[in-house]
């Protein structure tokens, strides 16, 4: 009889047979994640993970160079919630693999003062969703991607009355950007509050000509859209390829229609550098607002539904 064995994640000898089964996975469901081996590189380096002590795989037979299952933790400081990931080879599923390594997850989580769980699951993958009920789990908000292929039909950049546009290269000041995230995505789900320690290790990864500040007459940060030409989706879509991370305006202005003037000066500059595609990441966004972007031509890509419990 086939045993299985779990044990820490080694990053050594486990990240070849991760991209393996990450990629088996996304092959048989086609849930639309990026298993590329620089994408999960890049996240072995995420803030405030330690990959050998947050992650567990499932080997069988002892065996070191197949994986039959996966799971990871990711917690930030400022964050009372963890993220959990847990992915099984399709050969392995419906035999309690997911269920275990969630398991190992959870105690991990409540050693590190975690005071709830969150996942997210396919909407369209039924299997998924279904484990995430099994397991306790509530559905609370949604994550989106939507996409954009013709870029003749956006309407050009409206003028801002009591507001103008500044990029961050403009200001080049951390605890500004800090103030400007913090502040713009403040109560929506998928967010939370960035520390120094996470804005001093983000930010220099970041295009900063594409960091648009919303600012009001006042001098005060009102909102804030991030924009990109992004190699590895370029690459990967076979287009030049933009990525939008979807406008957040502060809490006092959220009544102030800003949401799509914002996404619209951001595409403006996505066309300016030539971009053929634009993608543009949603978390937690009312319906309303995502109904404005689909009302400019973007389409629904892809739908994760966010899943939480308490711990």
């Amino acid at each position: 009889m086939t045993t299985l064995q779990y044990r820490p994640f080694v990053t050594e000898t486990d990240f070849a047979p991760l991209i393996l089964l990450l990629g088996t996975v996304e092959a048989a469901d086609h849930d639309g994640e990026d298993v590329s081996e620089a994408t999960l590189h890049e996240q072995l380096g995420w803030p405030g993970h330690n990959p050998e002590h947050d992650r567990v795989v499932a080997l069988a037979d002892g065996s070191e160079e197949t994986l039959a299952g996966y799971g990871a933790l990711f917690k930030t400081a400022g964050d009372t919630i963890a993220d959990a990931y847990v992915a099984v080879h399709p050969s392995w599923r419906r035999k309690g693999v997911g269920a275990q390594l969630l398991s190992l997850l959870i105690e991990r989580a409540r050693l590190l003062g975690a005071e709830g769980l969150r996942c997210y699951a396919n909407a369209a993958n039924p299997a998924a969703t279904a484990f995430t009920g099994a397991q306790g789990f509530t559905p609370i908000a949604s994550y989106t991607r939507l996409v954009a292929e013709d870029m003749s039909t956006l309407p050009s950049p409206p003028a801002l009355p009591g507001f103008h546009l500044q990029t961050y290269d403009q200001i080049d000041d951390p605890a500004v950007f800090r103030r400007a995230v913090n502040h713009a995505y403040e109560g929506l789900w998928g967010h939370h509050q960035l520390t120094v320690e996470e804005v001093a290790q983000w930010l220099p990864t970041l295009a900063p000509e594409g960091i648009l500040l919303l600012v009001a007459a006042t001098d005060a940060i009102a909102g804030i859209c991030r924009v990109e030409i992004n190699t590895r989706l370029s690459a990967s879509r076979g287009h030049r390829t933009a990525l939008v991370d979807a406008p957040g305006v502060v809490p006092e202005y959220r009544d102030q229609s800003l949401y799509r003037p914002l996404l619209l000066h951001a595409l403006h500059r996505a066309t300016q550098r030539q971009a053929e595609r634009i993608e543009l990441e949603s978390w937690g966004d009312a319906p309303a607002t995502l109904d404005e972007y689909r009302a400019l031509g973007f389409v629904t890509l892809q739908e994760a539904i966010s899943y939480q419990r308490q711990l």
